[in-house]
């Protein structure tokens, strides 16, 4: 994807394909110059009115925690903030079984260090 007018047709298509049951992840890789423009909205778009929003609040042991399951599962590296969202979805797995959830997955911006000692299994001291 190039054009962000692009963006909210991308975004659809990746919500219907993860809606298809097909296994493994459905990543959308919006380039720097599509995340800071502006587009217009597609007259009569779709809105979605079944949205995921999480209950809870997840502590830093979760959210390393799924650091390390993006990480290990899909091979994306996540900073913490964001790693929280599926953290918190991660807390309600019983609440979400057997139902199509979509997690959005932005910002890889993690010192070393830190990302070091996620790996390692722990949780890094602020």
């Amino acid at each position: 994807m190039k054009d962000p007018a692009e963006l909210a047709a991308t975004v659809e298509e990746a919500f219907e394909i993860a809606a298809t049951g097909r296994p493994g992840p459905v990543v959308i890789d919006i380039p720097k110059n599509v995340q800071i423009a502006t587009a217009e909205m597609p007259e009569g778009a779709a809105q979605r009115r079944k949205r995921y929003t999480p209950r809870t609040v997840a502590a830093p042991e979760e959210i390393a925690e799924a650091m390390r399951v993006y990480f290990t599962d899909i091979h994306n590296i996540a900073e913490g903030a964001g790693a929280a969202p599926l953290a918190a979805l991660m807390q309600e797995r019983d609440r979400m079984k057997d139902r199509k959830v979509g997690v959005i997955l932005s910002g890889g911006n993690v010192d070393m260090n830190w990302y070091r000692t996620v790996l390692g299994g722990g949780v890094p001291e602020v």
